[in-house]
């Protein structure tokens, strides 16, 4: 009967322990996709760092539009890019830190020569390539978060999905505000 009971508890307490670990390396999120909490493949850490730049481009452009820009629809879209791709940044920084991913906090060069040489224009050309800039860039990051939408990382696939919408918002802001303002 002793040995009965110490089995059952040893059994138990292996099975405590596997659930244990079962529970904090895996995640099981609201749309049924199991992600690993800590660690994300090469491929995802590096839409996670792609993105964290372009967020910090889009909020520093927003910010000198916000200053610069001639016209009043620029210098609103300026502080919507300021707002959003905050706070789109803010929600994947918790995401990082749950991974593990080490965000970059400053710019890389190619972002900052963006940055660069729209603070260099003169007041007259920024608005045409603010736009032309946020054209591109919008663009560029329905493709990215399109297929970024193929992780197996819920968390990720999560925020591709309410953070899409809104990208594709501020694309089709963009070329609506061309077409108004356009020269």
């Amino acid at each position: 009967m002793k040995r009965r009971i110490a089995l059952g508890i040893v059994v138990w307490s292996i099975t405590g322990l596997m659930m244990a670990q079962a529970s904090m390396g895996q995640d099981i999120s609201r749309d049924g996709l199991k992600g690993d909490k800590t660690l994300l493949q090469a491929r995802d850490k590096k839409f996670v760092v792609t993105v964290a730049q372009d967020d910090m481009t889009e909020v520093k452009l927003g910010e000198i539009a916000r200053e610069r820009a001639t016209s009043p629809l620029l210098k609103n879209f300026g502080e919507q890019m300021v707002r959003d791709h905050g706070r789109a940044a803010d929600t994947l920084k918790i995401i990082a830190s749950q991974k593990s991913v080490t965000m970059p906090l400053t710019l890389d060069a190619e972002h900052q020569g963006t940055v660069d040489g729209l603070v260099k224009l003169e007041e007259s050309q920024f608005d045409m390539a603010y736009l032309d800039q946020m054209i591109d860039a919008h663009k560029n990051a329905v493709r990215t978060v399109t297929a970024e939408q193929q992780t197996t990382d819920g968390e990720l696939r999560r925020w591709t999905m309410d953070n899409l919408p809104i990208i594709q918002a501020h694309l089709d802001m963009a070329l609506e505000i061309k077409n108004k303002i356009g020269r």
